[in-house]
């Protein structure tokens, strides 16, 4: 893949790594999805999806991006890394193995000005969002509130931070875009 892209567009100086998904080995959610009970096919199916592409993806454009000194990699985690949960146990296992694997990256590729960050949305507007869950009416307002869900321009705001000028001097970050809804630290 990294190959016929920088074949075709040149090489790659930025990587969003945006995979991911709490999604079964046969598609929809996990059922069950807990930390005991859930099938093995799901567990693989998810950490593949989520840990494991992140893992390989970032592996091969970074080794273009050490040869030329430069470059720019976002991973996307999310708000469940950071909270034990019952439902989707696996799903944010996963995204905490993304966090911590973008802050080793992150120092692993700090002598060649790569800088590796993470961004952790929480509730986002998309179509697979809306889809797959009722939604609160009030929770859908464009803006005045922060217990509102985020705006897929909101969360792409942050990766342009990272990815563009003002994001020079900042490696090896995890940033929340949830409204606040996790004031703890990470």
């Amino acid at each position: 893949m990294v190959a016929e892209t920088e074949a075709a567009l040149g090489p790659i100086d930025i990587l969003v790594h945006n995979a991911g998904g709490d999604i079964a080995a046969g598609g929809g959610k996990p059922d069950p999805n807990d930390a005991v009970d859930i099938k093995e096919a799901d567990v693989r199916a998810v950490l593949d999806r989520n840990l494991l592409s992140t893992i390989l993806t970032c592996q091969a454009v970074a080794r273009g991006m050490i040869e030329r000194r430069r470059g720019r990699i976002v991973t996307l985690g999310s708000v469940a890394a950071f909270k034990g949960r019952t439902n989707g146990a696996i799903y944010a296992v996963a995204k905490a193995g993304v966090t911590h694997h973008t802050r080793c990256l992150a120092d692993q590729l700090r002598p060649y000005d790569i800088t590796v960050n993470c961004i952790a949305p929480g509730d986002t507007r998309t179509g697979r969002f809306l889809g797959t869950r009722a939604v609160d009416a009030n929770r859908l307002v464009e803006t005045g509130t922060l217990d509102r869900i985020a705006t897929v321009d909101e969360v792409a705001r942050v990766v342009e931070f990272f990815a563009g000028p003002m994001g020079a001097f900042v490696s090896g970050q995890v940033l929340r875009i949830d409204g606040g809804t996790q004031c703890w630290p990470a």
